[in-house]
């Protein structure tokens, strides 16, 4: 099922603030063999992307809903392809605050965040981490993440993608949830490990400010 093979969204609405403009699109995506092929109504999907004012970063949120029983060869979620050549290098950020770089030492979890960057430009778009949820019981957490460079043309292409299931069958209300912040942001290799900037808004956004009523 893909949301990106819509030629316009079945039904969108546009909300808009002097802080945010949101964008929601939501209804039955269309297979990967074409449109009109296939029971599209098995799958309600929705998707919102949230700008904020004079911020380098979006929110993604999408929730895939099982209307009926169906079927997955493979479940795919958070799925870029292109960057390369304009970002050829690749960084991310174990669950532990270790920091791994290039696809032969990556060994498939999911990150708290991910980058392609640029090391002449210092030009960078990473993927943070935020939510992912899914009700089906052979999900879990870390999910499997593929990084797409192994060959030429995946060097050409580039990518990555997240799969919360793989050949399994998804039952009359089960659903895939999941919330991710998209930087654009400057690699900096005088600033300790050159993502410092990636590091700050990662940390503001899964460990924000609280606020606090002041002791009289």
């Amino acid at each position: 099922y893909r949301i990106t093979s819509w030629e316009e969204a079945p039904n969108y609405s546009v909300l808009r603030g002097p802080v945010c403009l949101r964008l929601i699109r939501w209804g039955h995506p269309i297979l990967a063999l074409g449109p009109g092929v296939g029971r599209t109504d098995h799958v309600t999907t929705t998707v919102s992307y949230t700008f904020f004012a004079s911020s380098p970063y979006f929110l993604m949120e999408s929730r895939m809903e099982v209307n009926e029983d169906v079927r997955f060869r493979d479940c795919r979620n958070d799925e870029w392809v292109g960057m390369i050549p304009a970002l050829p290098e690749i960084a991310w950020m174990e669950r532990n605050g270790t920091i791994g770089q290039g696809p032969r030492s990556w060994k498939g979890e999911g990150p708290a965040w991910m980058t392609y960057y640029n090391r002449t430009t210092r030009d960078g778009f990473a993927s943070i981490h935020l939510l992912h949820d899914c009700s089906h019981p052979a999900w879990q957490e870390p999910y499997l993440v593929s990084i797409n460079a192994s060959s030429m043309r995946q060097r050409t292409r580039g990518g990555w993608v997240r799969y919360p299931l793989r050949h399994a069958t998804m039952h009359t209300g089960d659903y895939v949830h999941e919330r991710n912040a998209y930087l654009l942001h400057r690699y900096k290799p005088s600033r300790g490990s050159g993502f410092g900037m990636l590091e700050d808004y990662h940390r503001r956004l899964t460990v924000p400010l609280e606020q606090l009523a002041a002791t009289p």
